[in-house]
């Protein structure tokens, strides 16, 4: 149970802002792939799709929770769009779900002579496999709670748009959908099947 710490009423007129605001741009975030599941104080939940790829996609979805919005950054958490309920990080990973951030490059030593890396982390983390996923990015209530960036804290950062409904998702889009470049398949043969088949 979430500790009320701002008014009810006043968290769900803000809440209320962020959705109408999704509303009025709905149309364009259908085509950018973004579907709208449900969007029930304190919850808005989102599938991502890759409509740049075909088949289209669905990639993942998540849940964006605004309890104690903007006393609070929004919680954001991964989750099964079929069902709901919220992954965990290895449940993530089995998923491949993956928000990949460059940081930049690294200069390494190829046969050929020195090679620039690209160096990437994944903004999906957790503290244990077990544990929920959460996004590693400013203006999202998971990464200021986190011991690391106790450095880094939300109303430093509260009236610059970054924990905003669009901003977030725009983020998780730019991260999660724009990353995705084509399908990989594997194909599994056994003996069994070869014999299935017979000869030529």
């Amino acid at each position: 149970m979430i500790e009320l710490l701002v008014d009810p009423d006043v968290s769900r007129l803000k809440f209320e802002r962020e959705v109408s605001r999704f509303a009025e741009n709905a149309r364009e975030y259908r085509q950018r792939g973004w579907i709208l599941l449900k969007a029930e104080f304190p919850d808005v939940e989102v599938a991502f799709a890759a409509p740049h790829l075909w088949p289209h996609a669905l990639l993942f979805a998540a849940r964006v929770n605004f309890s104690n919005y903007d006393l609070w950054a929004p919680s954001v958490r991964f989750i099964d769009p079929f069902d709901g309920h919220t992954l965990t990080l290895a449940e993530a990973r089995k998923k491949r779900i993956s928000l990949p951030q460059n940081q930049g490059s690294n200069l390494v030593l190829g046969p050929n002579g020195p090679i620039q890396m690209q160096v990437a982390t994944d903004l999906v983390q957790a503290d244990d496999e077990n544990d929920l996923a959460f996004i590693c990015l400013p203006g999202i209530r998971e990464y200021h709670e986190h011991p690391a960036h106790s450095g880094d804290p939300w109303l430093t950062h509260r009236k610059e748009g970054i924990g905003s409904l669009h901003n977030i998702l725009d983020k998780l889009h730019g991260h999660g959908v724009l990353s995705a470049r084509a399908f990989g398949f594997n194909l599994t043969v056994t003996i069994s099947d070869i014999q299935r088949m017979g000869p030529g």
